[in-house]
């Protein structure tokens, strides 16, 4: 007789930072918070979008499905995980199931959420299968990664061609939120009208807010790498508008100050105008053409990092951050790259990175977003390392998907905000007022430096629980 195998170790538990930040929506507003940043008004501004993402996510169920958590189909392993399960997905069984036609598809209400897997941690080389596993866990916090979501960067990852921006030139998933042509001069002239208004007044304030907006005239939406109308595209919207009102001071975060914050702390401190901010205006300050920052979401630096053992990638780290480049206004009216760190919206980017770093914001918008970048990182390791060719792992079915289309708006209102800062003086009356140009980019370029082998046997013991577990052999899903 053969000798029996040994014990199953649990898997550990997955790392989760102490940390938890969140963001505050119409809560107390203190003495230094934005003078709209709980009015009607803004939450007007933050209605339009919300009543978008409720179109595009009232097509998927939710995250967590109620029921005992046990599998309904032991020797298929069907059902979806629950809060703190540990879950593998097999690539090898969702290509099957997609080869097995749409309409079949949309009717397993467990392989549209992914069977619950919404963390991705790593990957599992099943050669005895011909499979590769997705393994990580569930979040019932955190938003569901959807398998149109999969569908959409294996495309991606995989045959580029299909989804490249036109021109080629950005074949990665990237999206940006950007101000008409001309919109700059329709500025000038609305701050040039705004010279007749008093506004330490909160009325005052709303019509130039108004003004302003109106000049800028509706964000254009580009998503570039994937289709318009699908779900990866309306998540890196959100998370884009979400930021840029942040920026703004129409939505709180806590431990991250708005650019216009920045830039009053900064001149109480100095006592007068500085060259950092070029959206300062008063009765003895020069104002030099109009600026903005641009911001947008990337990768940390030498992100992401992968360690690696004998069948098995598991991923280190991943974390999100926010850019952010200086632009100024050319004599067109167009926006062009200044050159130069403004220091207020650096300072911006490196307290809300900070806040995104620890993995757990408790904000839907980049929650969502973070899922995303994991998992299009794992699967850009996959390819990288060309671990699907290696065991003939065919994708075909899944890259011939066609996820479902959620309508894309070509535009968004424009974001404005004023705050004034009335001290007069020798340095005149200042105020400040912010505009944003953002966006997101999932570039993942991946290099052998990457990759670094694991001397930690708990990775390898982690792939031998994988397979293991595995119930049979065209097992979708499964908790080890």
């Amino acid at each position: 007789m053969p000798s029996p195998a040994p014990p199953v170790k649990p898997l550990p538990a997955p790392r989760v930072p102490t940390n938890v930040s969140g963001v505050f929506f119409g809560g107390p507003k203190s003495s230094e918070s934005f003078v709209n940043a709980d009015e009607p008004e803004a939450k007007k501004m933050q209605d339009d979008k919300h009543r978008v993402q409720a179109r595009a996510r009232a097509q998927f169920p939710k995250t967590v499905i109620p029921g005992s958590g046990q599998l309904s189909n032991a020797a298929r392993g069907e059902a979806p995980a629950i809060d703190g399960d540990t879950v593998c997905v097999s690539l090898r069984a969702l290509s099957e199931k997609a080869r097995s036609g749409s309409l079949a598809m949309r009717a397993d209400s467990a392989l549209a959420i992914c069977y619950g897997l919404n963390f991705v941690e790593g990957y599992v080389i099943d050669e005895a299968n011909k499979d590769i596993v997705l393994y990580g866990t569930n979040r019932a916090s955190r938003p569901a990664i959807q398998f149109d979501d999969l569908c959409v960067c294996i495309l991606n990852v995989w045959n580029p061609e299909r989804t490249r921006y036109v021109g080629g030139q950005f074949p990665y998933p990237f999206c940006s939120l950007d101000p008409l042509a001309g919109a700059m001069a329709a500025v000038d002239e609305a701050l040039a009208d705004r010279r007749n208004l008093n506004l330490s007044e909160l009325a005052n304030r709303r019509i130039l807010i108004q003004k302003l907006a109106d000049a800028l005239g509706p964000q254009q939406v580009r998503i570039g790498g994937i289709s318009w109308h699908v779900r990866l595209a309306h998540v890196m919207i959100d998370a884009d508008y979400h930021m840029k009102k942040v920026s703004q001071g129409h939505l709180i975060v806590p431990g991250v100050r708005s650019v216009s914050r920045l830039s009053i702390e900064g001149q109480r401190k100095s006592n007068g105008i500085g060259e950092s901010f070029r959206k300062i205006l008063g009765s003895r300050a020069h104002r030099n053409g109009a600026s903005m920052s641009r911001f947008w979401f990337h990768l940390d630096k030498k992100h992401p990092l992968f360690l690696v053992a004998d069948g098995i990638v598991s991923v280190e780290r991943c974390a999100m951050i926010i850019l952010t480049e200086k632009q100024i206004s050319a004599a067109d009216g167009t926006l062009q790259d200044g050159g130069g760190d403004d220091p207020n919206a650096q300072a911006f980017a490196t307290e809300l990175s900070a806040q995104l770093r620890l993995g757990q914001t408790a904000i839907r918008e980049y929650e969502d977003l973070e899922n995303l970048y994991r998992l299009y990182a794992t699967l850009k390791a996959i390819q990288f390392r060309q671990d699907e060719a290696l065991i003939a792992l065919d994708l075909n079915p899944i890259l011939n998907c066609q996820p479902n289309r959620i309508e894309m708006p070509t535009s968004l209102p424009a974001l404005a905000n004023v705050e004034a800062d009335i001290q007069e003086g020798s340095n005149g009356r200042r105020e400040y007022f912010t505009m944003v140009c953002g966006g997101a980019s999932m570039e993942v370029i991946l290099s052998n430096k990457h990759f670094q082998r694991s001397r930690n046997r708990e990775l390898g013991s982690t792939a031998q629980l994988v397979l293991r577990s595995r119930p049979e052999k065209r097992a979708s899903c499964w908790k080890p």
